[in-house]
């Protein structure tokens, strides 16, 4: 009888621990989801940055040059 109960206590303290393990590896499991995640939204967050900070500055570049231009033709006639 004595036997029989620490056995007893002692499968249910086999199983808690199962099911504990079992939520520790499904915590981690979303933490390395979530990490994964934010890693390819900051890759494809660079890869898109670098074109478009170049095709800002190409086009402000762009804007300016057409503007001197237009400058130095207005004051060439005007003379």
């Amino acid at each position: 009888m004595l036997g029989s109960s620490i056995i007893e206590k002692r499968r249910e303290l086999e199983l808690k621990i199962h099911q504990r393990q079992r939520n520790l590896r499904e915590v981690q499991k979303g933490k390395r989801e979530k990490k994964e995640s934010l890693g390819n939204k900051l890759r494809l967050f660079n890869m898109l940055l670098a074109p478009a900070v170049i095709l800002v500055i190409a086009i402000v570049l762009g804007i300016f040059r057409s503007a001197r231009k237009r400058h130095y033709i207005g004051h060439a006639r005007a003379d």
